[in-house]
């Protein structure tokens, strides 16, 4: 089974542990673009339930998103580091996400220790945005690693930065 394929399986519920309906009815929408070990991009579209008072992606469908995309990503990692719960979520605002445009969440493990692991994420549009090879820099999709080749389709604005702390279960000495 592909690196891909196995994710998209986390991803859709294929495991012992169920995900909450709320976050199944938004996550499931989520597919699995790209994979490399550490490094995942999901695209989903941006539907009405995910959808604040002001009609724009509420703050709590970002924090669902790259708390459970995160978690996905460290499970691709080389090391094969155990579940673990989360210590530290922080997200940036940046941007608003509407109906009918696309998110892409480009995520990236940083670090994976002896009881913690860092993940970092980013959301997206696709939608008006400009070429993926546009070299300017001020739109760099995280950090470039050597051989990796995903690249968006078309990039538009960020919406949020998150980076992701977890604590590995069963994982290192304890202290």
């Amino acid at each position: 089974m592909s690196l891909e394929s196995h994710l998209a399986d986390l991803l859709h519920g294929h495991t012992s542990t169920p995900p909450t309906p709320f976050a199944s009815n938004i996550v499931s929408r989520a597919k699995v673009k790209h994979a490399t070990p550490g490094r995942v991009i999901f695209e989903l579209p941006v539907e009405e339930d995910m959808l604040n008072g002001m009609d724009v992606v509420h703050g709590a469908v970002y924090a669902l998103l790259i708390d459970t995309l995160t978690s996905i990503c460290l499970l691709s990692h080389p090391s094969h580091p155990p579940p673990g719960t989360t210590v530290s979520l922080n997200l940036t605002y940046m941007s608003p996400a509407s109906l009918g445009e696309t998110l892409q969440v480009l995520t990236d493990v940083v670090r994976v220790g002896g009881r913690v692991a860092v993940i970092q994420a980013e959301v997206r549009t696709l939608d008006g945005g400009r070429d993926a090879d546009d070299e300017s820099g001020d739109n760099e999709v995280l950090t470039k690693k050597e051989g990796d080749s995903a690249k968006a389709k078309k990039e538009g604005k960020v919406c949020v930065k998150g980076m992701h702390v977890k604590y590995l279960v069963g994982r290192g000495p304890r202290l």
